[in-house]
C-alpha cells in the first residue's frame, strides 16, 4: 500500500533568502524518488519565525490541486 505525502513549507519573509522570489507559491508534484526528496528535506532548515504574514491559504490551496492517487 502507498500513500502521498505532501509538505507545505513556509518560504516567506523568515525565510530570507527565498523572499527575493518571484512567486508566493512553488508546487513541485509527487514524485517517487524517496531518497531524493529525504535528502532535500534534510537540508531544510527552521529559523526565524514572527509576526510576518505567512502565505497559508495559498500553500493549502497548492497541495489540494497535486496529483493525489485515487485510492
Amino acid at each position: 500500500m502507498f500513500s502521498d505525502l505532501a509538505f507545505a513549507i513556509d518560504c516567506t519573509g523568515s525565510m530570507g533568502p527565498y523572499i527575493d522570489q518571484t512567486f508566493v507559491t512553488r508546487v513541485h508534484d509527487f514524485t517517487s524518488k524517496v531518497d531524493e526528496m529525504k535528502d532535500w528535506l534534510k537540508n531544510c532548515e527552521a529559523d526565524g519565525g514572527g509576526d510576518i504574514p505567512e502565505a497559508v491559504a495559498d500553500a493549502l490551496d497548492a497541495v489540494l490541486k497535486l496529483s493525489w492517487r485515487i485510492k
